[in-house]
């Protein structure tokens, strides 16, 4: 019985690993290699609801790729950004959203990217040192690895890039929700996410990468009841040896925002011209 369940097991996860594989997603093209790129954008969902490849690429004229996740923990963004640069060529630039480093993560936010492990060493490593028991039980069953959102969110991706994914809607004008605020706190130290972030910089420098900093637009009703991030921005700054370029006011339009803490279209589209006239996205020395 043992010897009928570890074959069907993994033959049913070769399959759904193949499924994975097949599709459009980012994170099956991070290791096909089918995501090639002149700027690189990671974060959790405000990387990917901020900075939105259309408008991207077609005010810069540049290539984009957009490898952020829907609450994706800092310690996993080294590992994604190293696993791109393996399997592509390095970009000019990469940019990181680092409110990622003030937020608590949500439950089973790492346990997600178990699906991975099959193309990334360094994802098994780090499930097998930070979630010790589900590193185990995938290895037991290769198919319980596929037991997640991102798994699931991959097969809408069948046919189509989800590098068009964005948040639609708007935001109320006259928005206030005191519990929206209590449920998403902002600007907290962290000091293993700074460490995540200073080896994903580590690994852009060895590359020949520039890499952006950048703290995304907030709706300005919601900053409004935030704590004042000055001391948090001089204390991540002062961690990570690197100016990080605070962009958190630079919508004042509440037009722009899906909700209070992501864009939707207009916001990102007007976002990314904000960028192009700041010159962010510019490279600023050649690519090796």
């Amino acid at each position: 019985m043992l010897a009928l369940f570890l074959v069907g097991d993994r033959v049913g996860g070769y399959i759904m690993d193949q499924a994975f594989q097949s599709t459009r997603f980012r994170f099956s093209q991070v290791y096909s290699g089918d995501l090639p790129a002149d700027l690189v954008f990671i974060g959790n969902s405000r990387g990917v609801h901020m900075f939105h490849r259309p408008p991207l690429e077609a005010i810069s004229g540049q290539r984009v790729a957009n490898i952020s996740f829907n609450g994706m923990p800092a310690p996993m963004m080294p590992v994604i950004w190293n696993d791109y640069l393996e399997h592509h060529k390095a970009p000019s630039k990469v940019f990181v959203e680092v409110s990622c480093i003030g937020r608590d993560n949500e439950p089973g936010s790492l346990e997600r990217f178990a699906v991975l492990m099959a193309h990334s060493p360094a994802t098994c490593e780090l499930m097998k040192r930070s979630r010790t028991q589900k590193y185990w039980w995938c290895q037991v069953s290769h198919l319980y690895r596929f037991n997640s959102e991102l798994h699931r969110r991959s097969l809408f991706f069948l046919r189509n890039s989800d590098q068009d994914w964005i948040m639609d809607g708007q935001v109320p004008s006259d928005w206030n929700d005191p519990d929206f605020v209590s449920q998403h706190v902002q600007f907290q130290r962290s000091q293993d996410d700074v460490e995540a972030i200073s080896k994903l910089i580590a690994i852009a420098n060895q590359a020949g990468v520039e890499v952006e900093l950048i703290l995304a637009p907030y709706l300005p009703a919601y900053q409004a009841q935030l704590p004042s991030h000055a001391e948090w921005l001089a204390w991540l700054e002062s961690e990570l040896g690197q100016p990080v370029r605070d962009y958190s006011s630079a919508l004042p339009d509440s037009k722009s925002f899906a909700d209070p803490i992501h864009l939707n279209p207009e916001g990102a589209k007007t976002f990314a011209s904000f960028l192009n006239d700041e010159a962010v996205l510019a490279p600023t020395k050649a690519t090796p």
